[in-house]
């Protein structure tokens, strides 16, 4: 009845990564170290964001990982939390 479709993360991860280096190419060359003091931090501020955005991707990326690398069920079995009914010997 259901089905289950499981998405290649790596490679959409890899995607993003990509579009997301090629902001940032297209608001580096945007810097700008000629007009006023305005113009010159908006175009560093607009560089370092995108920047920052990459680096939060690649850490959320490996964080969800880690978070689901793991089955709930089975630590809950491991530690003896979990009320499991009894397997019927066939």
């Amino acid at each position: 009845m259901f089905c289950f479709l499981q998405a290649p993360t790596g490679k959409l991860f890899f995607i993003v990564l990509i579009f997301s280096d090629a902001m940032g190419l297209h608001f580096l060359h945007l810097v700008t170290n000629r007009g006023s003091w305005l113009d010159i931090g908006t175009s560093i501020s607009h560089y370092i964001i995108v920047q920052t955005t990459v680096l939060f991707l690649v850490l959320l990326y490996g964080l969800a990982r880690v978070i689901t690398s793991f089955s709930l069920w089975s630590l809950q079995e491991a530690y003896g939390c979990c009320h499991t009914p009894p397997e019927k010997e066939v």
